[in-house]
């Protein structure tokens, strides 16, 4: 993806249209449902094991002292439910450097809010709010489960 064929590749509208198909498709058949809850487990490789407790517990809004009895998963319903799970101080976790300033810098280069979505009169919903642009795969071995891993 980092290359010049890759970039082009996913500029490309229909290469979009079609990964829009089997992203939509994932989020509604599984990231949403009951089925997906089943990688938040306290098993070693598991989302809520010890090791990842350790890392996300002080930052988000879940009782340390769980038992199975409060609940399988931890009372998330689904990967999207614990994925969006609240934080207890946002603030705290992810400062906003100037919060009055609705620009933005992605390699080097300034956007806006109304420049990204074209100038769309739904632009004027998302000012003054939260948002996340995210193009990136992101592999749940990388980010959460760091402390399950073993060094080689």
């Amino acid at each position: 993806m980092a290359t010049p064929s890759g970039y082009a590749f996913f500029l490309n509208e229909e290469v979009n249209n079609h990964m829009k198909t089997v992203l939509d498709y994932w989020r509604d058949k599984f990231l949403t449902q009951d089925a997906s809850a089943a990688v938040l487990a306290e098993e070693p490789n598991g989302w809520l094991s010890p090791a990842t407790r350790k890392v996300i517990e002080d930052d988000i809004n879940m009782d340390p002292n769980h038992t199975a009895e409060d609940g399988p998963h931890w009372d998330f319903t689904s990967w999207n439910d614990f994925f969006t799970r609240t934080f207890m101080d946002y603030d705290k976790l992810r400062p906003v450097y100037a919060p009055d300033d609705d620009n933005w810098a992605l390699k080097g280069q300034q956007h806006s809010v109304c420049e990204m979505l074209d100038k769309e009169e739904q632009a004027s919903d998302f000012v003054h709010g939260t948002g996340l642009l995210e193009r990136n795969f992101m592999s749940p071995l990388a980010f959460a489960c760091q402390g399950d891993r073993q060094e080689d």
